[in-house]
């Protein structure tokens, strides 16, 4: 017999015939469960309309009230302070642009850091019209990504229209005298193709690159109507690092006559963009070396400019070390934390940074110089002996090789934590995930000296920008390594890589691909380069 006594708990938990936590405003086990919680006073009659259309609206407003109720748990506030009465629930658009802008375009980014495109997006964003290009195109990359967080998947949802709609509109924008000369529409183009970058990550497709292609004529349209000399943007900055980063996967050059638009100064650059251009370098020895065509009568000869170059190119690298902030140096965490599930590590110790940003440029340094590296290698394997080197140039090769690709994993626990399952939206308040940051390493007394530091983030933020952007930053220099070392199978230089650790990466990549809920592909598909990656 049902109990008809008098409940306390919320009415959806009665009408559900559940014990209630009676949470206040709203109980934890609806929000939990994606609910929406009725609260606590008299219950509304229920209407049921039956026509139809019925089971097709049922399920539309089931979808939107689990966005509803996982979108107010999103706090947008930077504020240290807890929130003592929650927003009110936005809508789905309103909830996706929220997070978007705060999980991707704000936390861990810097002035520093920055490669020029998440950080342009919340300023060019103000000065638009709701139904502008730019606005159109960072609304459904926004519910795109925010659908993947609820757990949609690709599974075709609100974002397809907008999407239509988002290519309509900057098409027009393009073909409007005024508008194609605005950066607003470069930014349109830029943003679609991020988004088409993260699909090709999360389907292990290969990139369409014409949106890219599209911001480019774009840049070098306005470039040419320019009246007066103009000023390097962070959107140039932003391509010419894409350009890089195209280059280098798909071993092409970047000849001095597709870049002399993106003329930059040295002193104008950040440590990012300083390493940009030395990845011009790395894109072009890549390319020549595996273009050479060595016959017999020249192939000492050749070898000897390879080497040669390469050699400078590891230099430039290897100097590009002493430029960075001293803040920005990995810090060793050296005793594994006790946590549940436990931190999944190589060793028993790895490194930890200020942010997901700064550590991803550094594993793209590290990548860099192992490519040179491996050109060093294999000139010298190549070589009959002509090449008069020291006998300590090949162990010396050998040792780099192996520490970059140590340093590689040394930074899986920084940007993956504990995590093993399918990100959702509960991640950003869940207890049980443990991700290392500077914070651990202080003591809780010990105030952090950050004045003079512009990539300081609170440990809450901290925690919010690794869950948002760690997986994607890691999967790109792990798929990266695999990619590298699978060429030429059996070579030493493959066998650097020892059995051990490539299952060992392997794993971690399946790992990562697990939390972003991506289908399993291979392996060096989909190097998306928003921040060489999507930053």
């Amino acid at each position: 017999m049902v109990n008809t006594g008098r409940s306390k708990g919320c009415n959806t938990c009665k009408r559900r015939k559940v014990k209630c936590d009676e949470g206040k405003p709203g109980c934890q086990r609806c929000i939990r469960f994606g609910r929406e919680c009725e609260g606590y006073g008299q219950r509304p009659p229920r209407v049921r309309f039956a026509n139809d259309v019925r089971k097709t609206n049922e399920r539309d407003s089931q979808n939107q009230r689990r966005i509803d109720a996982l979108a107010s748990r999103i706090s947008t506030s930077t504020s240290t302070q807890p929130t003592i009465i929650p927003p009110p629930t936005p809508n789905k658009k309103d909830a996706a642009l929220s997070f978007f802008l705060t999980q991707f375009a704000t936390l861990g980014r810097s002035a520093a850091s920055s490669t020029g495109f998440f950080e342009v997006l919340p300023l060019v964003l103000s000065g638009e019209r709701h139904d502008s290009a730019a606005s159109l195109a960072l609304s459904a990359v926004s519910i795109a990504m925010f659908e993947r967080w609820l757990g949609f998947g690709s599974r075709p949802g609100a974002s397809r229209k907008s999407f239509a709609d988002a290519i309509v509109r900057l098409q027009t924008a393009i073909a409007d005298p005024a508008e194609c000369l605005s950066r607003a529409t470069v930014v349109a183009a830029l943003t679609l193709q991020f988004h088409d970058n993260v699909c090709a990550l999360l389907e292990s497709n290969g990139i369409n690159r014409t949106h890219h292609d599209g911001s480019v004529a774009l840049l070098r349209h306005q470039e040419q109507e320019s009246k007066r000399p103009r000023r390097r943007t962070s959107l140039a900055f932003h391509v010419l690092h894409a350009e890089v980063a195209f280059a280098i996967r798909e071993k092409r050059s970047l000849p001095a006559t597709e870049i002399s638009w993106l003329q930059y100064h040295n002193d104008s650059l950040n440590p990012s963009s300083l390493l940009d251009i030395i990845g011009i370098d790395v894109a072009n020895i890549q390319h020549e070396f595996f273009n050479a065509r060595l016959s017999s009568s020249s192939i000492e000869e050749k070898l000897s400019e390879l080497f040669a170059k390469a050699a400078i190119v590891d230099t430039r690298l290897k100097a590009w070390v002493g430029g960075v902030p001293v803040h920005w140096q990995p810090e060793p965490f050296d005793h594994m934390p006790h946590c549940s599930p436990p931190i999944i590590s190589y060793s028993q110790t790895f490194d930890i940074y200020r942010s997901v940003q700064i550590a991803s440029i550094w594993n793209i340094w590290r990548i860099y110089r192992i490519i040179t590296l491996k050109i060093l290698l294999e000139c010298l394997e190549l070589s009959t002996g002509s090449l008069e080197l020291s006998d300590n140039t090949r162990p010396f090769i050998r040792e780099s090789t192996q520490q970059m690709v140590d340093l590689i994993c040394r930074s899986v626990p920084f940007f993956l934590g504990n995590r093993t399952h399918m990100a959702t939206l509960y991640d950003f308040t869940d207890s049980n995930i443990f991700l290392p940051s500077h914070h651990h390493l202080r003591a809780r007394n010990e105030p952090l000296d950050h004045r003079n530091d512009g990539e300081f983030w609170s440990q809450d933020d901290h925690f919010k920008h690794v869950i948002s952007q760690g997986p994607w930053h890691m999967l790109i220099p792990l798929s990266q390594l695999m990619g590298i070392f699978s060429q030429n199978h059996g070579s030493s230089f493959a066998q650097l890589l020892e059995v051990e650790r490539h299952q060992w990466i392997r794993g971690q990549i399946m790992r990562a691909r697990t939390i972003m809920g991506s289908e399993i592909g291979n392996y060096t598909a989909g190097g998306i380069y928003a921040d060489n990656s999507m930053g």
